[in-house]
C-alpha cells in the first residue's frame, strides 16, 4: 500500500485516471483490441478460404485433364470448391471470435506484460462494480477495488496491439495465398492454350469445349452456310506432334442430337487429306441436310461447327439457243448469254434454258418492253434441275427469269438479261474509181472500182452510166456467190470502143440491194446508190497538161530517186566485195570466184546504167527535169567507164587480191562522189522544191474556193424574195445549194488546215522563215474572218428555206475570201522567194517549174485545172467540186507521168509503163490507176478511210518525231 502514492503520482497514471472512469476506459482498449483480433483474423480466414477454393477447383481441373469429366462433374467441381471456401472460412471465423473475448484478452494482456492477472482482476473488479453492491461491502473493499481497476486500464494501454493481434496469420495467409497464384501463373504461362480450354471448359460446363489435347485445330473454312445441292471444301491446319491421320467427323445438328456428343452415331466420318504446309482438306459433295461436323485425331478432337442448308432454289447457269432469221444465213447460236445480252432481227427465235441447284417444277420468264410486259412458262425437262422458255424477239427490253423447285418456293433473285432488237439497215455503196471529178482521154480503159457493204448481205450490185446526160442505163457488175456482206467489184469501160470525142461527158453511179425480205418494197430488198461520178473525155494535150500539173513533181522526184536507189545498191555491191577481198592474201593470184563476181558487179552496173540512161531520154516537159536529165545520162556513161574497168581487171590473167581491192576501192570512191554529186545537184533542188510546191498550190486552190463562193453567191441572188418557200422544185434547188454551200465550207477548212500543215513541214531554214510565217498568218486570218461561219449561216438559212437570209450570207463569205486573195498572191510568191540559191540557171529552173507545177489562177479564169476550161458538159462548171490537183482522177495518157508505174528507185526493175487490168489491182495509189480494197472505204475499216486533216497532222508530227528519235 506503500508504492500506491508513487504509483498515482506517475505522468501516465494521472493521464489515464484522471481522464474517465477507469472501468469505462478498460473496456475501450478491450473492444479496440476485439476488433483488431476479429479484423486481422478474419482476413486470415477469407484468404485460407481462397486458398482453400482455389487449390479445390484445381484438384478438378488436373482431374478433367486427367479423366475428361463430365460436364455434371464440372459443375459438381465449382460447388465442392464453394463449399470448401465456406466452411473454412466459417471455422476460422469461429476461432477468432472466441479468442477475441475480453477475459481471454485480458489473460494474453496479463501474459504479455507480465502483470501476474492484475488486467484480469482488474477486469473482473471492474464487471463487479457495475452490478449492485454487495450488501455487506464496506466502504474500503470499493475502494481498494477502485484502485484495482485503475491499474488494470493503465497496464492494458501499456501492452503493444501487435503483442495481443498480430498481423502475422494475415500475412502468412496472404503469403500462402500469393505463391499458390505465382505458381498457377507460371503454369499458365507454360500450357496458356490448356489453361484456356480448362477455364472454357469449367466456366460453361455444358459448352461445346472438347478436353484438351496436344494437337491444336484451325479450321480455316468461313462457310456456314451452304446451297441446295452445293458442295463445301473444309480446310483445316493442326498444330502439335505430327499427324499421320485426321478425320471429319459428320454428327447430326445440335437440335437433333439427344446424347452427349461422344455418345452420337456419327452420319460420316470421312478422312482429311494433307496438303504442303501442314494444312488438311476434304471435299463433301451434294449437300441436302444440315449438320455440325468436327476434326478427330484419335480421342483428340475440335469444335463442332455447324453448316446449315439453304433450301431455296438458286438460278446456277442460263443457256440461249439464238435462231436468226433464214434469209440473214447466220447460223444458230448455242451457248452461254452473251456479255452484252441478247440481240437480234424482229422474228429471231430464242430458248432459254436455266439450270438450277434443286429439282424445278417450271418458272416465269417475263418479256418487258416499253410498253407492255409478257409472262411465258418455263417448262421442264427431262433433268429435273433444268426449265425452258421460248419467246420471239419483236422489241428492245430485257428478259427476267424466275424458277421455282418441286416444293413451290420461288428462286429469291430473278436473272435480268437484256435484250436488244436490231434492224436490218440499208447497204452502203462507193465509187472508189474513178474519182468523183475525173478526165480521161478518148483511147483511155477506164477502171470502175466499187466497195459495197451490208449487214447481213448483198443481193445485186449495178453500174448506170450515161452519156452526156442521156438516160442512165444499168449493167450488172459480179457479185460472189451466197450473200456476201462486203463486196469488192468492178470492171473495166474501153473508152476507145465507144468513139468519144473531147467534151463528152460519162457520168456513172452504183446501186446494191441487200436480201432483206421485209424491205421497203419487197421482196425486193432495200437499196443504196452512190454518188454520181463524171469523167469528162478531153485532148491528149489537156490531159499531158493537167497530169504534168498533177502528178509532175512526184513522177519526177521518183525518177531521180530511183537513179539515187541504183548508185546506193552499187555502193552497198561493192563494199561486200571490197571486204571479201581483205580477207585473202594480198599477193595471192585473183581466184575465180572473185573474179566471177568482179565480172558479176561489172555487168550489174553496165545494167544499172542502162536504166538510169533511159530515165534521161524522154524528160518531163518541166524545165528542171529537162534542166537535170544531162546529169542522168553522164551519170550512165561514168558508170559504164567504171564497169569496164572493173570488168578489165577481173580479166587480166595476173591480177592479184591486191590488184582487185585496189581496183574496188578505186571505183568505190569515185562511186560516191557520184552519189555526192547527184544528192547536190539534182535531190537537194528536188526535194527543196517539193517542200514549197504544196504552199503554191494552195495559192490557186484558194483562188478557184473564191471564185466558187462567188458564183454560189450569184445564183443564190436569184433566191433573194424566196422565203417560206413551198414549191417543190424551189425547195430541191435549195437543198442543192445548201449541200454545195456546205461542200465549200468543208473545202476552205480543208484547204486552211493543209496551209498550216504544209507550213509546219517545212525544215527550219532562214531562207524559208518569211514563208512558213506567211503561210500561218494567211490561214490565221482567214479563219478569223469568219468567212466560214457565214457560210454556216447560209446553210442554216437555206435548210429553212430563207433565200434572202442564204444569199446575203453567201454573199458576205466570198466578199471577205476576195479580200485575201492578195495576201494569198504574196505566199505563193514567197514560195519562189523561198526557194535556194542554187547555180543562175538551176535556181531559174526551179522558179519555173513551179509556176509550170502550180501556175496559179485568178478570179475568172475559170474552175477547172490549169484554166483548160474543162467542166461538166453543160453545167458551166457552176456545180463541179473545186478542181485542184488533189482530188481529181486522171485516165489514159502517157503513162511516164503516172507516179504509180516507177519502181522508186528498185534496180531490180525498169519498168516505165503499164496498161492498167485490174480495177483492185496492187501497188497502185488511187489517184486513176486501181485501187487496193483492203485500205480504203468505210466498207473494209480502212484506217485512213475519212481522217480529218488535222488528226493526219497530229499523227504526221508524231511520226516524224519517232523517225527523228531513231536516227538519233
Amino acid at each position: 500500500m506503500s508504492e500506491a502514492p508513487d504509483y498515482f503520482n506517475s505522468a501516465a497514471a494521472r493521464s489515464w485516471v484522471g481522464a474517465s472512469d477507469p472501468g469505462e476506459l478498460l473496456s475501450i482498449r478491450l473492444t479496440d483490441l476485439r476488433r483488431m483480433r476479429m479484423l486481422v483474423g478474419s482476413v486470415s480466414g477469407l484468404l485460407k478460404a481462397a486458398l482453400a477454393f482455389l487449390g479445390t477447383l484445381l484438384v478438378w481441373v488436373w482431374m478433367d485433364l486427367v479423366l475428361d469429366l463430365s460436364p455434371e462433374l464440372r459443375l459438381t467441381a465449382w460447388l465442392t470448391a464453394f463449399g470448401m471456401l465456406v466452411i473454412l472460412f466459417v471455422r476460422t471465423y469461429r476461432r477468432t471470435f472466441a479468442a477475441a473475448r475480453d477475459r481471454h484478452l485480458a489473460q494474453e494482456l496479463d501474459a504479455a506484460a507480465g502483470t501476474g492477472g492484475e488486467i484480469r482482476s482488474g477486469l473482473d473488479l471492474s464487471d463487479m462494480g457495475r452490478g449492485d453492491a454487495a450488501p455487506d461491502s464496506s466502504e474500503l473493499s470499493a475502494q481498494l477495488a477502485r484502485i484495482a481497476v485503475r491499474r488494470a486500464s493503465v497496464l492494458v494501454h501499456e501492452v503493444p496491439d501487435q503483442n495481443v493481434a498480430p498481423l502475422t496469420p494475415a500475412f502468412n495467409s496472404a503469403a500462402a495465398l500469393g505463391g499458390f497464384l505465382v505458381v498457377l501463373l507460371i503454369a499458365i504461362l507454360i500450357g496458356p492454350r490448356m489453361a484456356w480450354t480448362e477455364v472454357k471448359r469449367f466456366f460453361n460446363p455444358y459448352g461445346d469445349h472438347p478436353p484438351y489435347s496436344q494437337y491444336a485445330f484451325s479450321i480455316t473454312t468461313d462457310r456456314s452456310e451452304v446451297l441446295y445441292g452445293e458442295d463445301l471444301q473444309i480446310e483445316a491446319t493442326v498444330g502439335g506432334p505430327t499427324v499421320d491421320q485426321v478425320q471429319l467427323v459428320l454428327v447430326p445438328p445440335a437440335a437433333g442430337r439427344t446424347a452427349r456428343l461422344d455418345k452420337v452415331e456419327p452420319l460420316d466420318v470421312l478422312p482429311m487429306f494433307p496438303d504442303p504446309g501442314g494444312a488438311w482438306h476434304a471435299s463433301i459433295a451434294n449437300i441436302t441436310e444440315p449438320f455440325d461436323f468436327f476434326l478427330r485425331i484419335r480421342r483428340a478432337r475440335s469444335e463442332i461447327h455447324a453448316v446449315s442448308v439453304i433450301t431455296v432454289p438458286e438460278i446456277r447457269d442460263v443457256r440461249v439457243e439464238i435462231t436468226a432469221p433464214l434469209y440473214t444465213g447466220l447460223s444458230v447460236y448455242r451457248g452461254p448469254v452473251p456479255a452484252d445480252g441478247i440481240e437480234g432481227l424482229t422474228g429471231t427465235e430464242v430458248r432459254l434454258t436455266v439450270s438450277s441447284n434443286r429439282p424445278l417444277s417450271g418458272g416465269e420468264l417475263r418479256y418487258i418492253n416499253a410498253t407492255e410486259q409478257q409472262i411465258l412458262k418455263l417448262a421442264s425437262e427431262t433433268d429435273p434441275h433444268r426449265v425452258t422458255g421460248d419467246f420471239v424477239i419483236n422489241e428492245s427490253g430485257r428478259i427476267e427469269l424466275q424458277v421455282m423447285d418441286e416444293a413451290g418456293q420461288p428462286s429469291t433473285e430473278s436473272y435480268s438479261i437484256p435484250l436488244r432488237q436490231l434492224i436490218d439497215q440499208s447497204p452502203m455503196v462507193r465509187m472508189m474509181q474513178p474519182k468523183a471529178t475525173s478526165f480521161a482521154t478518148p483511147t483511155a480503159q477506164l477502171p470502175i472500182a466499187v466497195a459495197a457493204e451490208d449487214d447481213f448481205g448483198i443481193r445485186r450490185c449495178q453500174l448506170y452510166r450515161s452519156l452526156n446526160n442521156s438516160r442512165f442505163l444499168p449493167t450488172d457488175l459480179e457479185v460472189s456467190e451466197g450473200t456476201p456482206r462486203r463486196l469488192q467489184t468492178g470492171t473495166v469501160l474501153p473508152l476507145a470502143d465507144y468513139e468519144l470525142q473531147p467534151g463528152d461527158e460519162i457520168r456513172v453511179f452504183a446501186r446494191v440491194e441487200d436480201n432483206d425480205p421485209h424491205g421497203p418494197d419487197a421482196p425486193i430488198g432495200k437499196g443504196a446508190e452512190s454518188d454520181v461520178v463524171s469523167v469528162r473525155i478531153i485532148s491528149q494535150e489537156d490531159f499531158d497538161r493537167v497530169q504534168q500539173q498533177k502528178d509532175g513533181m512526184k513522177t519526177m522526184m521518183n525518177r531521180y530517186q530511183q537513179a539515187q536507189r541504183r548508185l546506193e545498191n552499187l555502193a552497198e555491191k561493192m563494199r561486200q566485195l571490197a571486204e571479201q577481198l581483205k580477207q585473202t592474201s594480198p599477193e595471192s593470184e585473183l581466184a575465180g570466184e572473185l573474179r566471177d563476181q568482179m565480172q558479176q558487179l561489172a555487168e550489174q552496173m553496165q545494167q544499172e546504167a542502162d536504166a538510169i540512161q533511159r530515165l534521161s531520154e524522154k524528160p518531163l516537159p518541166l524545165e528542171l527535169d529537162q534542166e537535170l536529165a544531162p546529169q542522168l545520162k553522164e551519170m550512165a556513161e561514168r558508170l559504164r567507164d567504171m564497169a569496164g574497168q572493173i570488168s578489165e581487171t577481173a580479166q587480166q590473167p595476173n591480177a592479184t587480191n591486191q590488184d582487185a581491192l585496189e581496183q574496188i576501192q578505186q571505183q568505190m570512191e569515185a562511186l560516191q562522189q557520184e552519189q555526192q554529186q547527184h544528192r547536190q545537184q539534182a535531190m537537194e533542188p528536188l526535194e527543196h522544191l517539193a517542200r514549197v510546191l504544196p504552199l503554191k498550190q494552195a495559192e490557186s486552190e484558194f483562188g478557184q474556193l473564191t471564185q466558187r463562193q462567188r458564183q454560189l453567191a450569184e445564183r443564190l441572188q436569184s433566191l433573194k424574195n424566196q422565203d417560206a418557200e413551198t414549191d417543190p422544185a424551189m425547195k430541191a434547188r435549195m437543198r442543192e445549194l445548201e449541200e454545195e454551200q456546205h461542200r465549200v465550207r468543208d473545202q476552205l477548212t480543208d484547204l486552211l488546215d493543209r496551209i498550216e500543215e504544209h507550213a509546219d513541214n517545212l525544215p527550219e531554214d532562214p531562207e524559208l522563215d518569211e514563208l512558213r510565217n506567211s503561210a500561218r498568218e494567211f490561214a490565221k486570218a482567214v479563219r478569223e474572218c469568219q468567212a466560214a461561219g457565214e457560210m454556216a449561216s447560209a446553210e442554216g438559212a437555206l435548210s429553212e428555206f430563207d433565200g434572202s437570209t442564204g444569199h446575203a450570207a453567201a454573199d458576205r463569205a466570198a466578199t471577205l475570201l476576195e479580200q485575201f486573195l492578195s495576201q494569198c498572191e504574196g505566199m505563193g510568191q514567197q514560195c519562189e522567194n523561198g526557194l535556194p540559191k542554187f547555180s543562175p540557171g538551176l535556181g531559174q529552173s526551179m522558179a519555173n517549174t513551179l509556176n509550170q507545177l502550180a501556175p496559179g489562177m485568178k478570179p475568172g479564169t475559170g474552175s477547172n485545172p490549169g484554166g483548160t476550161g474543162m467542166g461538166p458538159a453543160g453545167s458551166g462548171g457552176h456545180s463541179s467540186q473545186v478542181a485542184t490537183m488533189n482530188n481529181v482522177g486522171l485516165y489514159g495518157g502517157d503513162p511516164q507521168f503516172d507516179p504509180a508505174n516507177t519502181t522508186m528507185g528498185e534496180s531490180n526493175s525498169d519498168n516505165v509503163g503499164g496498161v492498167f487490168s485490174d480495177p483492185f489491182g496492187n501497188n497502185r495509189d488511187g489517184d486513176g490507176v486501181g485501187f487496193t480494197a483492203g485500205q480504203s472505204g468505210p466498207a473494209f475499216g480502212g484506217a485512213d478511210w475519212g481522217v480529218p486533216v488535222q488528226y493526219r497532222r497530229q499523227a504526221g508530227r508524231y511520226l516524224q518525231g519517232l523517225a527523228e528519235d531513231l536516227q538519233e
